[in-house]
């Protein structure tokens, strides 16, 4: 039996994990082991080998994350922050707003105009009075954006009518609104943000 497996992984026989240069991947549960040595830089599960192993390939190792991409356009990513996109990329995935202005080249959700950078530890959130990035985050936050795009798209009616100027004027004020938002503490992206209710920010 041949000793290859997913991209840039070796069977070990006698432990039936699949050897990947620094760490082990177990294939009965598809995941790493031990931690990325990366850290946080590899993205917020430092167990993961991919989103999708079987979809999601980057055989040079060159492929860089929304939040890389986003940083990039931002200017680069100051240490012990991230990039925040404001609507979120598969809520914009999902909406016609959105794709419509994508499809005419006119707009990407990891544009600079999408993004804010906030802090990924609880002391600097504090110290700053930023909203946390850190972790998964809630739900409300993903369904205020999808709100926010959805009272959008109603307003314009028929996209495909729609001129670029309106397009784009509809999605820049959608990402004001969830800027405003995590501004005024109206929406927190963590559970764990442990600022006081209603601090405001200046993201």
């Amino acid at each position: 039996e041949q000793p290859l497996r997913l991209p840039g992984q070796y069977y070990d026989e006698e432990t039936g994990l699949h050897y990947n240069l620094f760490r082990y991947y177990a294939p009965e549960c598809g995941r790493f082991i031990s931690q990325d040595l990366i850290g946080l830089n590899g993205g917020f599960n430092l167990y993961r080998y991919a989103p999708n192993p079987f979809i999601w390939i980057d055989p040079l190792g060159l492929a860089l994350s929304p939040s890389a991409i986003l940083g990039a356009a931002m200017g680069g990513t100051p240490a012990g922050y991230a990039a925040h996109h404001l609507l979120p990329t598969h809520i914009a995935a999902n909406s016609p707003l959105i794709q419509e202005a994508v499809n005419r080249g006119i707009y990407s959700p990891n544009g600079k105009t999408n993004g804010v950078f906030l802090p990924r530890t609880a002391a600097e959130s504090l110290s700053t009075g930023k909203p946390l990035h850190s972790g998964r985050h809630l739900s409300s936050y993903f369904d205020a954006a999808r709100r926010t795009l959805a009272s959008a798209e109603l307003k314009l009616g028929d996209l495909t009518k729609a001129t670029d100027e309106q397009i784009l004027s509809k999605i820049h004020a959608s990402e004001r609104l969830m800027k405003h938002a995590l501004n005024m503490d109206k929406l927190r992206l963590q559970s764990t943000d442990r600022r006081a209710p209603g601090t405001h920010s200046n993201c």
